[in-house]
């Protein structure tokens, strides 16, 4: 019942973390979308909302069949929010809870996420949290990698704020590096979940005092 700029919110869909994930529509193009809004408190930070916002466009260009379309970013009332494109085909996690993948639609599934990930990488962008959960399916059965609201733009060999998953991040990134090799290492660890179904989470190849 109520409304970010022209984006009028109707049921909470998910709460993460970092985040929350709203059904939303916008009248003006007669369209069901998906809102990320972040909490007020990222505001406190004076840089926060600019670096949001640059990293927002950055993404919002990143045109490609399996990332998910960004239509707008902005804020309200001190609540910075991103707008994307709406998928109720559930996620590759939900997919991989089902049952075993054989090896060749694996095999299919992840040439999508690689696609993907190759061509955030040619426009300077990494994910930094590659997992089933972030990883949407539309209503091909095509995967749909989400979730970039925590990329950024990248330096190899540069440092900044540890960010990741446990069991999906390479040891490098608790360390604060970050480069397209994390993206890498995650996608093997989401394929192993795929063959698998041993959540890395659950069964680590290292343990967080061996990443420090």
């Amino acid at each position: 019942g109520q409304s970010l700029g022209q984006y009028q919110i109707r049921v909470l869909l998910g709460r993460g973390g970092m985040s929350s994930v709203y059904l939303g529509f916008q009248p003006s193009m007669e369209r069901t979308v998906a809102i990320k809004v972040l909490p007020r408190e990222f505001m406190h930070d004076k840089t926060f909302l600019t670096r949001f916002q640059q990293e927002a466009r950055t993404i919002a260009k990143l045109e490609h069949l399996h990332i998910l379309p960004v239509y707008d970013v902005g804020s309200q009332d001190g609540i910075p929010f991103i707008v994307m494109r709406y998928l109720q085909g559930g996620t590759l996690a939900d997919l991989i809870a089902r049952g075993l993948l054989d090896v060749k639609e694996a095999a299919r599934l992840i040439t999508q996420i690689a696609d993907a990930l190759d061509f955030a990488h040619s426009a300077g962008v990494i994910h930094r949290d590659m997992k089933p959960s972030n990883v949407m399916i539309n209503h091909n059965g095509e995967l749909i990698l989400v979730d970039f609201g925590i990329a950024k733009s990248f330096q190899v060999g540069s440092k900044g704020t540890m960010i990741g998953t446990e069991g999906y991040s390479p040891p490098e990134q608790y360390k604060g590096e970050a480069s397209p090799v994390a993206d890498i290492y995650a996608m093997g660890a989401t394929l192993h979940h795929m063959l698998t179904r041993r959540d890395p989470r659950l069964e680590p190849p290292f343990s967080f005092s061996e990443r420090m």
